[in-house]
């Protein structure tokens, strides 16, 4: 009898308990649709645009280094110029001009000049010399010039301003036209012969000058040689009459001692007169020597005259 009450209050409670749940969730469904039925409605719009916009911090303008100048070469009609040298291919001044066509130059610039025998020195050609552009106005012309030593064509090659054209890393150049330069060979030829024949007269006169020199040097020479002989000899003689003057015994008698005295004067008096006669032609010879030795030179100061004024015309003409 316990154990079925037990079972039916088991029983019981557990039904209940459903019904509890099931009338709790009814009631709590029911207020939910009741507050949102009495309660205000909201309604929400959202939307989106996307803008794109820059912000501009700040603006320096850089100074270009271009001034805007432009060069080119003042060209002949045919494209090349033929220039002739003078007698005897002496150096030659060549030229070439530049305008400016664009604006004032700001500062100057450069050339190079290029030569070669023949063909095309651009292309050909190696680099001799290089020179600067002088500062040329708007629409001016300017000239750069060389100083051409040899026959052969030549070139100008001329540099733009720095930065031409907004190229900072690039100079640009131009080309002038070629310049021939040209020298007659027959003209050259009669000269340096001419040159040479008076180079070799010249040579043959000095040398017959100092043969002439030396001749009468050595004829000075033995002439002083026999001068020095005579004088050696006549003090020889004048000290052996000293000494036998000195050795002479006193005299014995007044007539004897006249006789001798007599004598001796007379042997004197003859050596006197030889020794004048030996001495004048040794004198005149010697005038007849200082005349010469001074007529020589006179005229080899007159030679060298004679021979810096032709090389001073020589250097010149060469220059």
């Amino acid at each position: 009898m316990v154990e079925i009450r037990i079972s039916r209050l088991s029983d019981f409670r557990k039904k209940h308990r459903s019904i509890m749940v099931k009338l709790f969730s009814i009631f709590y469904v029911s207020t939910l649709i009741l507050s949102y039925a009495t309660s205000d409605t909201g309604a929400f719009f959202n939307s989106k645009s996307v803008a794109k916009t820059t912000i501009q911090a700040g603006h320096w303008e850089e100074k270009s280094l271009w001034d805007k100048s432009s060069l080119k070469f003042v060209k002949e009609k045919g494209g090349e110029v033929k220039e002739l040298m003078e007698q005897g291919c002496k150096p030659l001044k060549i030229m070439a001009a530049i305008k400016n066509s664009g604006s004032d130059m700001e500062g100057t610039s450069e050339f190079e000049v290029y030569y070669s025998e023949s063909g095309n020195p651009m292309k050909k050609g190696e680099k001799i010399a290089d020179g600067t552009i002088e500062i040329i106005k708007k629409d001016g012309v300017g000239e750069i010039s060389y100083i051409a030593k040899e026959p052969g064509n030549y070139k100008f090659r001329a540099f733009q301003r720095p930065g031409h054209g907004n190229k900072e890393d690039e100079r640009h150049d131009l080309w002038s036209d070629t310049i021939t330069v040209e020298c007659d060979e027959e003209e050259e030829k009669a000269n340096n012969d001419a040159e040479r024949e008076d180079s070799e007269e010249e040579t043959e006169s000095l040398d017959q000058n100092v043969e002439k020199d030396k001749a009468e040097e050595q004829t000075d020479e033995e002439e002083s040689q026999e001068q020095t002989e005579d004088d050696s000899a006549q003090d020889e003689t004048s000290n052996e009459e000293s000494k036998n003057k000195q050795d002479k015994p006193p005299v014995k008698s007044n007539d004897s001692a006249q006789k001798s005295e007599d004598k001796a004067a007379s042997s004197n008096e003859k050596e006197d007169e030889i020794a004048e006669d030996t001495e004048r032609p040794k004198q005149e010879d010697a005038n007849k020597k200082g005349v010469k030795e001074e007529k020589t030179i006179s005229e080899k100061s007159n030679k060298e005259t004679t021979e810096e004024k032709p090389s001073e015309e020589q250097k010149e003409n060469k220059e």
